[in-house]
């Protein structure tokens, strides 16, 4: 018996329902992940009340949806009211991106109309898991993720947005990589102080972009296409694709792409990590961390990942899991941090662009900074994502879905009362509630919880009377 059975089979005999993913849950995440979605489209139009109430909105919805437990109408209907929530979402997103596709450059008209064209060909595809019964059978993901990859691939080709300060500096780090030079020991124009200021794992994924394809924004592009794959394969059934496809086609998902943020490759670790708590547990830690070899912030995160632990939590559980996980990213890190290890220490992790190249931040602080004049310091942010990982330890279900879900609380309220926190950043959210919408299911659903004891109750009976 493999280990989902196994962990199935312990739900249904104990009737517990901390092992339980709630289909109410799902609802709830889609809820957000939607909202969260329209907050970052609508920023271009700058830092207003309509992208602080959305940004709102979109926390709050995670908070019910993780707070709140099963509501017995929708966890009766199964994942259909998730699955009709990211219908509405896929509909709602298409739209975005055919009036602004945010990446794509609107002023030539041989690209916007082929790029129509593509996008509802490939929103043809999403639909088509909607349905119980796939159309192509298992050709449906593999076809729609070629799709994403496809269309991703074309728009890094005719975009004509200018490059982002972020971009510069992969491109030129990458190139010096590849020449035998460290990075970490050259000057950037678009940088305030010396040295390359993102990990090494982050590095290296992009010179592989640079040296097979030219442009390390092609690494980050499949680094996105395998995260909407591994979020479809999370569970079986119909609910992951369609997930997969909301996070494929989330509204800044090209300008993600085309400016080069590292999110990208943010989320294939979070994605990764959510499908081996489902597929592979015991390869979870060490997958968990090259998370947090990408960014020194997403120690974070840690704490979720103690949804994952057998109850009673053991201290010799919660050590090995911390081993792993670190040991992990130590490993990734250390052979070109050993290059230059002054130089790096000095630079990793300090990101800190000349005002020149600053975007907006998108924040609660960043807004009553500029409507009411009040700074509050950046610890608010610490402060909000310890009582948002708090909340999601103590009402998460223990699964790979409460895992992300997790994740996503923790962060979107981090982001949200961070002064500096931007677009790219919400990019991690909106594919951590992805994930965990995708995750949602067996093994342990609050049905199957429902079921078990009713099926307990008659077998007791059953042996209680004389035969």
């Amino acid at each position: 018996m493999g280990a989902n059975e196994t962990q199935f089979s312990i739900v249904r005999s104990r009737g517990d329902d901390e092992l339980s993913d709630r289909w109410t849950g799902a609802a709830g995440m889609t809820v957000a992940a939607i909202a969260l979605g329209y907050c970052i489209a609508i920023e271009g139009a700058g830092l207003s009340r309509s992208t602080v109430l959305a940004l709102t909105f979109s926390l709050v919805a995670a908070m019910l949806a993780i707070s709140v437990g099963a509501i017995w109408p929708l966890e009766r209907k199964g994942d259909r009211p998730a699955v009709l929530l990211l219908a509405a979402g896929m509909v709602f997103q298409v739209g975005q991106l055919l009036i602004d596709p945010v990446g794509v450059d609107l002023s030539d008209s041989k690209v916007i109309g082929p790029f129509s064209f593509a996008l509802v060909a490939a929103t043809l595809l999403a639909g088509s898991n909607l349905s119980e019964q796939r159309w192509l059978g298992r050709l449906q993901v593999p076809l729609l993720l070629l799709a994403h990859l496809a269309l991703g691939a074309w728009i890094l080709r005719t975009s004509s947005i200018p490059d982002s300060a972020v971009h510069s500096i992969q491109r030129s780090a990458s190139a010096a990589l590849l020449e035998g030079r460290t990075p970490y020991e050259l000057s950037f124009p678009e940088l305030k102080g010396r040295g390359f200021p993102y990990p090494p794992l982050t590095l290296m994924l992009n010179a592989l972009g640079q040296a097979v394809a030219g442009d390390h924004r092609y690494a980050q592009l499949l680094a996105i296409t395998v995260a909407g794959g591994l979020m479809a394969y999370s569970r079986p059934g119909r609910t992951g694709a369609v997930a997969a496809a909301l996070f494929l086609f989330t509204p800044r998902m090209f300008l993600v792409l085309q400016q080069g943020w590292t999110e990208t490759y943010l989320v294939l670790a979070l994605s990764a990590s959510v499908w081996c708590a489902c597929r592979r547990p015991k390869i979870f830690p060490f997958v968990l961390g090259t998370l947090f070899a990408l960014k020194a912030y997403l120690v974070l995160g840690l704490p979720a990942a103690s949804l994952l632990l057998r109850r009673p939590i053991k201290r010799k559980d919660v050590l090995l899991l911390s081993a792993k996980a670190v040991g992990t990213a130590l490993v990734v890190t250390f052979p070109l941090a050993a290059w230059a290890p002054a130089a790096f220490l000095r630079s990793a992790g300090t990101l800190e662009l000349d005002p020149t190249f600053k975007p907006e931040p998108l924040s609660y602080l960043a807004y009553f900074a500029r409507e009411g004049g009040i700074q509050f310091p950046a610890v608010v942010a610490y402060v909000a994502a310890a009582f948002a990982a708090a909340l999601a330890i103590w009402r998460s279900p223990r699964t790979a879905s409460g895992f992300a879900a997790a994740m996503a609380l923790t962060f979107g309220a981090f982001f949200a009362f961070h002064p500096a926190a931007t677009v790219n950043h919400y990019f991690l959210v909106v594919g951590a509630l992805c994930c965990s919408i995708a995750a949602t299911g067996l093994p342990g659903t609050m049905l199957d919880v429902e079921e078990a004891k009713a099926m307990s109750m008659v077998t007791r009976i059953g042996e209680a009377s004389p035969r």
